[in-house]
């Protein structure tokens, strides 16, 4: 499936925030399976994602983070389905093809 990224504007903290989603057409209509919202925060360390909006059209789900705090079971459940899905659209490799769309642009 697709894999698209886009800027959405600011997060529910005021950080800029992206939606990653894959989508599959359904009778003309678009549909996400799934979508998340991340909101961006550069550290030190470098740049950390956090979750905050995770949809799926079908079967329909939407559910939004109301407490990121450590420990709040939707923030920790968003957490982890993140991480898993960056592993997954790694293996998949999407990860090397913006690599390699990068390199070919520079040409």
């Amino acid at each position: 499936m697709r894999l698209v990224i886009e800027h959405v504007g600011e997060g529910p903290h005021g950080l800029p925030a992206i939606s990653v989603a894959h989508y599959y057409e359904l009778n003309g209509d678009l549909c996400q399976d799934p979508e998340m919202c991340f909101e961006e925060e550069s550290t030190p360390d470098g740049l950390v994602m956090h979750p905050y909006m995770f949809q799926m059209a079908n079967p329909p789900v939407y559910r939004e983070v109301s407490s990121d705090a450590p420990g709040a079971a939707l923030a920790d459940e968003l957490r982890e389905f993140a991480a898993m899905w960056d592993n997954n659209l790694r293996d998949q490799g999407f990860l090397k093809a913006v690599k390699r769309l990068r390199s070919d642009a520079a040409i």
